[in-house]
């Protein structure tokens, strides 16, 4: 999973949350938790790209609105 995927993911997560689409941000906020697990299996990160993502994902899971 490439920076700009992980980038993609996160603006369509933002675009369905604009939405109020609640269950499209459950699947891709799924998705995207699933793509990570997979890519931390895969490769080894630098520990600050993992903090970055880890954090993207919380913002989105617990927004500050």
């Amino acid at each position: 999973m490439s920076p700009l995927d992980i980038q993609f993911m996160v603006e369509a997560i933002k675009q369905e949350i604009n939405n109020k689409d609640w269950e499209a941000v459950r699947s891709l906020q799924e998705s995207l938790m699933e793509d990570f697990i997979n890519s931390l299996s895969e490769r080894k990160d630098p520990v600050g790209r993992k903090a970055k993502l880890i954090s993207k994902i919380i913002n989105l899971e617990y927004p500050r609105w």
